[in-house]
C-alpha cells in the first residue's frame, strides 16, 4: 500500500510538472519524451521509475487532457 502511495504521488508530481511547461508554451500536444524526462528528476527510487511513468501518462491524459503525439513513422 505504501508503494501506491509514493507512486500516485510522485506521477502527480511529475503530472503537474509537465501541465506547467504545457501551459507556458500554450500546447496540449507533447511526445513521451518529456514526461519520461520529467519522471526521471523527480523518482528517486528507480525501482519504480516504469510504474510513476504510466501513472504519469494516465494522470496527464485524464485529468489534464493532455494529448500525446504518435510517430508519423508508425502506420496504425
Amino acid at each position: 500500500m505504501k508503494k501506491e502511495i509514493k507512486i500516485n504521488s510522485q506521477a502527480e508530481a511529475v503530472a503537474s510538472q509537465v501541465s506547467d511547461i504545457l501551459s507556458k508554451n500554450n500546447n496540449r500536444n507533447i511526445d513521451y519524451n518529456l514526461v519520461y524526462q520529467c519522471t526521471k528528476e523527480v523518482v528517486d527510487d528507480k525501482n519504480i521509475l516504469d510504474e510513476v511513468y504510466n501513472s504519469a501518462i494516465s494522470i496527464l491524459e485524464n485529468k489534464y487532457g493532455v494529448l500525446f503525439d504518435v510517430d508519423k513513422k508508425i502506420e496504425i
